[in-house]
């Protein structure tokens, strides 16, 4: 027998409602002389993956087919279920009783191939090197949706994207807009986000949400419309070391933030850290840059600091003006402007104006009463400086500087100082003059708490650890101060005086070597007087190897072993 197909399929089910996958087939069977067969016949269906030998994927025997006429109709699926997801090409081969499968077979064609679709099924695209979609949806309507989805249960997602293949670099969605819509949108009504994006993976280092784009427009935009709401347009959380926003740019600006009643960038802490924080890589590049175009305002305003900058080796704030001021800081009751650096300038000005009378750093104290301060500075360590001043020229001032002034002061009214110090030094300075302070009765005296009397009027002692000269002779200053001075018992032992110096009696003479001096009798001055002899000596001075030797003797001129003192200039 031979069989003639008339019709390939067609589904049974009312919508895929929870319906068995079944193809109805129809067919037309002949004997071998082409007449048509009438009866009940055993008939076998089998389903392969090629016209031609291939893999048998699915086969069912229907025991008793009615044929009338040569026509037969036959529910595929009903004895043996489909177990296959119609997303290739099937090829039928039908048997007839005894008979071997009638050729060719007959090619499935696009109806079954809607089982893929229904309720629990999916959609697989089985040829690995293929480039088309595994679904394609396509609509020419101007106003319905080419692809709708309805979800009414209680759980399970209204759609599912998802890619099984830790390889594949493509997009789970992919949506694609050639108008002014947008590729994807998505809304919610009531109590949900419109679009959610999450990463499962610990280890997944990609960002949740990526937004690029090639033309001129915004790669990403937050609006909220509703004019009484209280949130916020972006809303950013993070429970690690990493930034809530960072933003970058190549040459524009990192962050930009406007606002038409309030702040255009906020930032708030509460343990102790920065609210916004601002980094520069480059040298010409600003960590924070504030700026309002309007007349008499300020591009950044603080709280308990007007401005706070921290900063490694550079300056923690730098404001620059061509006109006003660089900073500005006022505050009530802390501190208007405050630096701290643990390398360089807690707060440092420069001034490049020609102008007289424009300061780097300027400070006023605007109270009339009280005691108040234009810049104050205090220091806790004993080698640092309360205020550091450095001028780079020549015959112009620093304050506690390390040019020409050490420190400079100047006061023209009678009864006040032109500089004043502190408990544990008074003025301190290095340079060619440590100390400066003008005589405003003879401008040619130097002198400090000068009067029109004295030079230096001093009330206390006065320690220093240089030299001390005197113009004994007019342009030929010389060393007033003695180098060493001292009493030593006779067996060579300190007595008293200068303590810079130690002794040793070698039975002979006493050897004296003074601390930082090679003494050699032609350049020093040198007395030395016995002490509580009872009868005539005299002592007598030379230099071995540096170190100053006294000899004593008698009358007889025999060494003598003597208490004696002694005094040392250096011209």
């Amino acid at each position: 027998m031979m069989g003639i197909i008339l019709c390939s399929a067609l589904l049974i089910g009312n919508a895929f409602a929870d319906a068995p996958k079944i193809v109805n087939y129809q067919g037309y069977l002949t004997d071998a002389a082409g007449a048509p067969v009438s009866g009940a016949n055993s008939m076998v269906f089998n389903l392969y993956n090629s016209s031609v030998g291939g893999v048998l994927l699915w086969s069912e025997t229907q025991a008793a087919v009615t044929v009338t006429n040569g026509i037969y109709q036959v529910n595929l699926g009903s004895v043996t279920p489909f177990n296959l997801s119609f997303d290739q090409p099937y090829y039928l081969g039908v048997a007839v009783g005894a008979d071997p499968e009638m050729t060719p077979r007959q090619a499935f064609t696009g109806t079954p191939y809607a089982l893929g679709l229904a309720p629990g099924s999916s959609v697989t695209l089985s040829d690995s090197s293929s480039n088309a979609s595994a679904l394609s949806v396509s609509s020419n309507s101007t106003n319905a949706n080419a692809f709708s989805v309805t979800k009414t249960g209680l759980y399970g997602n209204g759609g599912s994207f998802v890619i099984n293949e830790p390889t594949n670099n493509y997009s789970a969605v992919y949506g694609y807009s050639q108008g002014t819509g947008a590729g994807i949108y998505g809304v919610a009504t009531t109590g949900a986000s419109a679009g959610q994006f999450d990463i499962g993976g610990a280890s997944n280092s990609k960002p949740a949400l990526l937004a690029q784009t090639l033309g001129t427009g915004n790669a990403g935009r937050f609006t909220i419309n509703n004019p009484s709401s209280t949130n916020h347009s972006i809303y950013t959380s993070t429970p690690g070391s990493g930034y809530g926003v960072w933003a970058s740019s190549a040459s524009g600006i990192g962050v930009y933030g406007t606002s038409a009643t309030s702040n255009g960038i906020f930032g708030f802490t509460s343990n102790g850290v920065t609210g916004v924080t601002g980094r520069a890589d480059n040298v010409a590049g600003i960590g924070v840059y504030g700026v309002n175009w309007a007349s008499g305002a300020y591009g950044y305003l603080g709280k308990e600091y007007g401005v706070y900058g921290n900063a490694g080796s550079m300056a923690g704030v730098r404001g620059q003006s061509s006109s006003a001021y660089g900073v500005y800081g006022s505050s009530s009751t802390s501190s208007g402007v405050y630096g701290s650096s643990a390398s360089s300038f807690g707060v440092y000005g420069v001034n490049t104006a020609a102008t007289s009378g424009i300061a780097g750093v300027y400070g006023r104290a605007n109270n009339t009463t009280g005691t108040t301060y234009g810049v104050m500075g205090t220091c806790a360590g004993s080698t640092s400086y309360a205020v550091y001043g450095n001028h780079d020229t020549t015959n112009n001032y620093g304050y506690l500087g390390t040019n020409s002034y050490g420190a400079y002061g100047r006061n023209n009214s009678s009864g006040n100082y032109g500089g004043l110090g502190g408990a544990t030094a008074g003025v301190k300075g290095y340079g060619t003059n440590g100390v400066y302070a003008e005589n405003s009765s003879n401008p040619s005296i130097n002198a400090y708490l000068a009067t029109g009397t004295y030079a230096g009027d001093f009330s206390t002692d006065i320690r220093v650890k240089g030299d001390i000269n005197r113009e004994y002779v007019a342009g030929a200053p010389k060393n007033a101060v003695p180098v060493a001075y001292g009493t030593v018992n006779s067996n060579g032992t300190f007595s008293s005086g200068s303590g810079n110096f130690t002794v040793t009696w070698t039975g002979t003479w006493y050897e004296i070597t003074i601390t930082g001096e090679s003494y050699h009798y032609l350049s020093y001055q040198t007395v030395a007087n016995t002490i509580g002899a009872s009868v005539p000596r005299f002592a007598t001075t030379s230099s071995v190897s540096g170190r100053l030797i006294v000899s004593i003797f008698d009358l007889s001129g025999n060494n003598q072993a003597n208490m004696f003192n002694f005094v040392v200039y250096r011209p």
